[in-house]
């Protein structure tokens, strides 16, 4: 008996410091003051019931048992955090996900075009010698064209009405060319915001999913609370966004692969 009334002390001392710290956080000191003493004298009641034969009958039950019980501290509990704002996450609730989808080298092949420009792919040129090429270039972005993978990626993260997050260079001269393309290929009514690469974490939070090429872009992201996919691959990232739960298994697209690697193996029997 002793035991479960120590049990049952600590467990409410432990809830009332839970709940005078949510308090606080809320209502100031005054708050956290005022449910610390509430839970004082909860304890004192508590132990003072306990001490005499005042008990509760369990109809299914052919025993006494305290009136002050654990799982009576779960609901206690439970309001608490309703009432503070911290509510449990219940198993199974589906998460409202947010998916920004980069352009250039997810779904639009950038390093194509500046070749068909430069003659040399981004990587051997130097910045400033590479943008003004692009800036004088005739309608550079909205003239470039999709990544191998990039349209099978937008088919099926589309219905999720993802926003294309994309970055811009210094100068007015490239937005109205992404959004033309945006519009052109993906729809009028796709979202399109753009911004410096390097503020695109300022749009991160809890749920919101940036599928990227820059692995640079990474750090800032997550510590904003988002979740960042580093995309290599139409493949890999689509793996990513279901192991997350957002998008389902493509069972036709499993068939059609199970199905090529069958073929695949009956070609190296015969």
């Amino acid at each position: 008996g002793n035991d479960n009334i120590m049990k049952n002390n600590s467990s409410a001392l432990v809830i009332g410091l839970k709940g005078a710290s949510g308090c606080y956080k809320k209502r100031g000191w005054s708050g956290a003051v005022i449910l610390s003493l509430h839970f004082c004298l909860t304890v004192c009641r508590t132990r003072s019931e306990n001490s005499f034969p005042h008990r509760t009958l369990h109809s299914n039950q052919n025993r006494f048992l305290p009136a002050f019980q654990f799982s009576s501290m779960k609901k206690r509990q439970k309001m608490l955090n309703s009432y503070f704002g911290h509510e449990d996450k219940q198993e199974g609730q589906s998460r409202e996900w947010n998916i920004f989808c980069d352009l250039d080298g997810v779904l639009v092949d950038f390093d194509s075009g500046v070749q068909q420009i430069t003659g040399k792919m981004p990587s051997e040129m130097h910045p400033k010698t590479m943008w003004p090429q692009l800036a004088r270039a005739e309608d550079f972005y909205n003239g470039l064209s999709w990544m191998p993978d990039g349209k099978e990626l937008w088919d099926r993260i589309q219905s999720q009405r993802p926003t294309i997050l994309t970055g811009l260079p210094m100068g007015r001269w490239a937005e109205a060319q992404k959004r033309a393309w945006c519009a052109r290929e993906l729809g009028a009514g796709v979202p399109v915001d753009t911004c410096l690469s390097r503020d695109k974490w300022r749009r991160a939070r809890p749920g919101a999913v940036l599928v990227d090429d820059r692995f640079s872009l990474q750090e800032k992201w997550v510590e904003a609370g988002g979740v960042f996919i580093h995309h290599q691959s139409t493949s890999q990232t689509i793996d990513q966004l279901t192991d997350l739960g957002i998008l389902k298994y493509d069972d036709a697209a499993e068939n059609e692969a199970a199905t090529a690697q069958e073929s695949k193996d009956q070609q190296r029997v015969v």
